[in-house]
């Protein structure tokens, strides 16, 4: 297999303290507008009212609140991308140089838990992170006596089949290591 057939993955580095409370307020704040929307459509057809007036001033206070927290989940990116691919992990900044190099011979315990799928997908799965939080995804890791966790984005379902793949190898290729997905 060539070099250019292998998979790789590159993803945007995020801060966890402030990129999932952002996601989950989102999520809220959507619901919010749909449903304030609704029913200010719903009652101005019967007639024009003071409450249909509330109801879409309600929606469109909470998509403003919706673009804010939009703008501070942006914010959450650090600057740096994780790059994996068989050899191990690349965090590198937005020209692309390289910050640090992680062999996998010099990894441990790696572990990749997280969703399987975009959690705005579908209605149950957006509802499940409304109620319960959004569940992180990140890369952990135990380098020399150091653990390490590397939070990320997904971006879309590519992005995951191709971290599917890199693992895939991972957890193939012979080492003496331990490897959870």
């Amino acid at each position: 297999m060539d070099q250019k057939s292998l998979p790789s993955f590159k993803v945007k580095l995020i801060d966890p303290d402030i990129y999932y409370p952002a996601k989950r307020s989102m999520v809220f704040f959507n619901w919010g507008f749909n449903v304030a929307f609704a029913m200010g459509i719903g009652i101005s057809v019967s007639g024009f009212s003071s409450i249909a007036m509330l109801h879409f001033a309600i929606g469109i206070a909470f998509s403003i609140i919706s673009f804010l927290n939009l703008r501070r989940m942006r914010s959450a990116h650090s600057g740096l991308f994780l790059e994996m691919n068989r050899e191990g992990l690349r965090i590198c900044d937005d020209s692309g140089a390289a910050v640090e190099n992680i062999p996998l011979s010099e990894m441990d315990d790696l572990s990749i838990p997280g969703e399987d799928q975009i959690p705005y997908n579908s209605i149950k799965a957006e509802w499940k992170e409304l109620m319960h939080g959004a569940r992180p995804n990140f890369v952990s890791f135990k380098h020399g006596e150091q653990k390490r966790e590397l939070h990320f984005e997904w971006e879309s379902s590519y992005m995951m089949r191709q971290l599917e793949k890199v693992a895939d190898i991972w957890v193939n290729d012979d080492l003496n290591r331990t490897i959870r997905v």
